[in-house]
């Protein structure tokens, strides 16, 4: 019950598989900017090869973390409002 999804080639290239289990697809909906304003997809899928090395995201600050070293872990809130 997997479903082959055709996929831009600068994904593929990303190396996101292009088979899915049919448990982990539904119907897209479109983004409500009202409800969640700056989540263009621009934001996250790079097209431009280029553009992509010269793209850079503004930290607002860093609000907290935890670990060391290379299992460091940082909660970030970013110029854009949003958290992660």
């Amino acid at each position: 019950n997997s479903y082959w999804v055709e996929l831009p080639p600068n994904l593929k290239s990303r190396g996101i598989h292009d088979v899915f289990h049919a448990s982990l697809l539904c119907i897209h909906k479109p983004n409500n900017d009202r409800l969640f304003p700056g989540q263009s997809d621009a934001q996250f899928i790079i097209t431009d090869e280029e553009a992509a090395r010269d793209l850079e995201w503004e930290v607002n600050h860093i609000l907290c973390h935890k670990g060391k070293v290379r299992s460091s872990v940082f909660e970030i809130e970013w110029k854009s409002g949003d958290n992660t």
